[in-house]
């Protein structure tokens, strides 16, 4: 969600409705990832993008690096129930129009 172009996020909740006003069946919503990814994603993010000197950069690339890996393997193994309020990196969905 890059400047200018940060105007909608839908919940799983509210994508599901579209797709159903839409005309669309078998609809199917499914997250990108969630807390551990989520982390990972920010704590990427922030090392890379937060205003900082390149040594204080490169010795926290260096740092966060093994626990990003570490997130990143138990983000993969994560199942995300929506009803459970989890904190999700994206969605993505399948459906077929009727």
């Amino acid at each position: 969600h890059e400047v200018p172009h940060d105007e909608y996020r839908y919940t799983p909740f509210s994508l599901e409705r579209h797709l159903k006003a839409a005309g669309f069946v078998n609809i199917s919503i499914k997250a990108s990832g969630g807390w551990h990814l989520s982390l990972a994603q920010l704590l990427g993010l922030w090392v890379r993008r937060a205003p900082m000197n390149k040594r204080l950069r490169r010795f926290l690339s260096y740092l966060f690096l093994p626990i990003i890996k570490i997130l990143i393997y138990f983000g993969n193994k994560e199942q995300i129930n929506f009803m459970e309020g989890q904190m999700i990196t994206g969605l993505y969905a399948a459906a077929r129009k009727n």
